[in-house]
């Protein structure tokens, strides 16, 4: 588990009551090592964090105790962009030290002898540069309400049409809702950001009635769905999976998929759609 310090992410704070990873986590990793690394240089702190999750994923899979199902993440793609910007040298940069964690998880694979494995890698969402920010909090001061870069969710009161209408006179749509869970809808209300906006809170120095304002990402993500700022990829690679590109799908596809190579259903699932991309 990652634990945040001072907005930066650093490793530490892993559970591990059965000491699978005791092979992979030596004292560079430990909390207060850690800890310290994350107050001299944060973004580094995340890399190495991210490193650290691959190679106990690698140490996990080729263990004679090995889970079925491994998750994990590299987060620091996600952080770079958001403060060097999409397409930044930065954020290539974030871009292909993913690509070479990922290179060497396959080759800790490979190198203990394990093939029986799928990997499935999968970016949760798109980035594009941030002109502006809207403080939902200072529109609507006495709602309930959780912002996702370009997207926001809020909690419908009675009388909630005031509220849409407030939103919708910064340009902010309105989505249809049908992504919410069938008992939610109604209850909240989903808004995309006008193009080059996102949402966020609203920064200390400025007036408690400013309503736009200067973001705090110069990137972000949350886009309306369809849109190339929203676009995202996926790859599945292993025994079993033909090889072959795939233009488009839609996201509510790959659970699906995977629960394929697991040999699950999800037909009981609500609001996921039954279609595998292969």
């Amino acid at each position: 588990a990652k634990v945040p310090t001072d907005r930066a992410r650093a490793a530490g704070a892993v559970k591990d009551p059965d000491r699978r990873l005791a092979d992979v986590l030596d004292d560079a990793f430990a909390p207060d090592a850690a800890a310290d690394l994350a107050r001299r240089q944060p973004l580094w702190s995340g890399f190495a964090g991210d490193q650290r999750n691959l190679r106990a994923a690698a140490v996990l899979a080729a263990s004679g105790d090995a889970p079925d199902v491994i998750l994990t993440e590299i987060l620091m793609t996600d952080t770079v962009q958001h403060q060097f910007g999409f397409e930044s040298e930065a954020g290539h940069m974030s871009l292909e030290m993913a690509d070479m964690m990922v290179g060497a998880l396959v080759h800790q694979l490979q190198r203990s002898g394990a093939h029986d494995y799928v990997l499935a890698i999968a970016s949760d969402h798109g980035h594009a540069p941030i002109d502006a920010a809207i403080y939902a909090e200072n529109v609507l001061p006495e709602v309930p309400l959780m912002a996702e870069g370009a997207t926001l969710n809020i909690a419908l009161r009675n009388g909630g049409d005031r509220d849409i209408d407030r939103l919708q006179s910064l340009g902010a749509k309105l989505h249809p809702g049908d992504h919410l869970p069938a008992h939610a809808r109604g209850q909240v209300a989903t808004f995309l950001a006008p193009p080059g906006q996102s949402f966020e809170e609203r920064p200390a120095d400025l007036p408690a009635d400013q309503a736009i304002g200067p973001p705090r990402y110069v990137s972000s993500h949350g886009f309306r769905p369809g849109t190339p700022e929203d676009d995202r990829f996926c790859i599945f690679h292993g025994p079993g999976i033909s090889r072959g590109v795939i233009a488009d799908a839609d996201a509510v596809q790959f659970a699906p998929t995977l629960a394929g190579v697991l040999g699950l259903s999800l037909s009981d699932a609500d609001a996921i759609g039954s279609d595998a991309l292969f």
